[in-house]
């Protein structure tokens, strides 16, 4: 359980700092969307 929750903030900090990043950059590549979230985009 403690794994669980390790990575479920994880994986909520990562999608913080892409957002983040994607609206900093102002990224208008169409294969960038803010649902595509980054664990997605790495495992792709």
């Amino acid at each position: 359980m403690k794994t669980k929750n390790h990575t479920l903030s994880c994986y909520q900090y990562c999608n913080r700092v892409y957002d983040l990043i994607q609206k900093l950059e102002q990224i208008e590549d169409k294969r960038v969307h803010p649902s595509v979230k980054l664990p997605t985009v790495i495992l792709v």
